[in-house]
């Protein structure tokens, strides 16, 4: 089979930029989805801050709910976090580094 005498309809350019402007959505439509979107990005990266605070410390749920922001030391190359109020009412000490610490910054 000779490609030669194969004709090749292109869609004219009218109507791509036509079908194009249809699909995007209305500028209130649009506004709503990045305020969904930026508020769904803030939540995921608190979730990964709690998540790598949770399992450097092995903490329970309930002592990641008391934690405070005064609790916190940022050391520069690490999270010093000191639990205060801890199931067996012992304060105890953990320190957050390298790749968990890059996630809290």
């Amino acid at each position: 089979m000779e490609y030669e005498d194969l004709e090749l309809e292109n869609t004219p350019p009218e109507i791509v930029q036509r079908d194009v402007c249809n699909n995007l959505p209305p500028s209130t439509s649009r506004e709503k989805y990045e305020i969904a979107n930026r508020n769904f990005m803030d939540w995921k990266m608190k979730a990964k801050a709690a998540l790598a605070i949770g399992l450097t410390g092995a903490c329970r749920c309930d002592e990641l709910q008391k934690l405070k922001i005064d609790d916190m030391e940022d050391l520069n190359s690490a999270l010093s976090i000191k639990l205060q109020d801890t199931k067996i009412k012992v304060s105890r000490n953990f320190t957050v580094t390298g790749e968990f610490y890059q996630i809290q910054k």
